[in-house]
């Protein structure tokens, strides 16, 4: 069939070139305007897809046809999806959304320490504004006081400090006398509390207790123009003012002020309320009681043996004045290092010439 169609095909195109130039010419108008109508036709509507053709049973594969879909040429492509783009398993999506889930609690770990180290510091500055608001206050409080005591010291000027009273053997300003042997016991016990005097033994004059290093003044309390003077002219810094009782104050503090111990600085006691014992080392080291009542002042030499104790009156006010820190710190005889001390060499050395007082800068 096919060879028919060919030879018929080459019989046409001969016949062709044997007629006439005119009829050759309208003949190959004639298959052009076929050729248009053709075309239009096509373009009006197009085929059906080859696909289609082939499934259906309709139409004939050319051998070109063939040799394109076996080369997949003109086979339509699907177009990938996103799983075909980002292939993932179950688990890698699993441990995917693992990371995320750790990344959210650390970033809320995160903002929750801020958080609590913002509050800290919140804390921080409140306590330290509250400590500098109690501190200014105490300052104001100690300046308030200083001024009340400089108010009670009297006025500024420096006077010449009156002379020392006489000493008096019986009935005097003070009183001062020998202790027997059991009031004269180290240990606090209820007969320290006692006058203990030792028989047969004449009253310590002041001037005795001059030479050892007890100065005594006695004051009126509505005028502290005395005390101002010495804290003028003897460079004193702090005061205070403590109440002695077997009930205001505990027993540790009993026991240690009747401990027998020296100061390394001079010190002042001024009795403003009740009455005490001071108890001071003699020449011979022996006890010598004072017995310290409202208005006395004593001025206790650096170096010098002394303790202090409640009388049967169970109760003293005291108004203490010191050249350095209120918080001394005593020298007990019990401690070895006490006798070898400079400050006590310079006392025994003062002793030795016969008046420490005197030694000391007291007229």
């Amino acid at each position: 069939m096919g060879q028919k169609e060919k030879g018929g095909s080459w019989d046409g195109i001969f016949l062709f070139f044997l007629l006439p130039t005119v009829s050759r010419c309208s003949i190959v108008l004639l298959h052009t305007l076929c050729f248009l109508h053709a075309a239009a036709t096509a373009l009006a509507k197009p085929p059906p897809p080859r696909s289609a053709i082939a499934l259906s049973g309709e139409g004939e594969l050319t051998p070109r046809d063939v040799h394109a879909k076996e080369r997949g040429v003109g086979k339509k492509k699907k177009r990938p999806t996103m799983d075909a783009l980002n292939p993932m398993t179950e688990a890698q999506r699993l441990q995917e959304e693992q990371e995320i889930r750790e990344r959210d609690r650390k970033r809320q770990l995160e903002k929750e320490e801020r958080e609590r180290r913002a509050a800290r510091e919140r804390e921080e500055a409140e306590r330290k504004r509250r400590e500098e608001a109690e501190r200014l206050l105490e300052e104001e409080k100690r300046r308030i006081k200083q001024e009340e005591e400089w108010r009670r010291l009297g006025t500024d000027t420096i006077q010449n400090l009156p002379p020392v009273p006489p000493s008096i053997v019986s009935d005097g300003l003070v009183q001062a006398w020998y202790l027997d042997d059991e009031t004269s016991k180290p240990a606090l016990r209820i007969a320290s509390l006692k006058k203990g005097r030792k028989r047969d033994t004449p009253l310590v004059s002041l001037q005795q207790l001059k030479e050892l290093g007890v100065v005594y003044f006695n004051i009126n309390l509505n005028d502290f123009s005395i005390v101002k003077q010495l804290v003028k002219e003897r460079l004193y810094k702090h005061t205070d003012e403590v109440h002695i009782s077997q009930t205001c104050k505990d027993d540790t503090f009993l026991e240690r002020w009747f401990q027998e111990h020296y100061n390394e600085d001079e010190q002042i006691r001024i009795v403003i309320d009740g009455s005490c014992y001071f108890d001071v080392r003699s020449k011979q080291d022996k006890w010598i009681r004072i017995h310290a009542k409202v208005g006395d002042l004593f001025v206790f030499a650096p170096g010098l043996y002394h303790r202090g104790t409640l009388d049967e009156d169970d109760y003293v006010a005291l108004y203490r004045l010191f050249r350095d820190s209120p918080r001394f710190a005593p020298f007990f005889r019990s401690d070895a290092r006490a006798e070898s001390q400079k400050v006590r060499l310079n006392y025994l050395m003062s002793l030795k010439k016969g008046n420490v007082a005197t030694e000391l800068g007291f007229r």
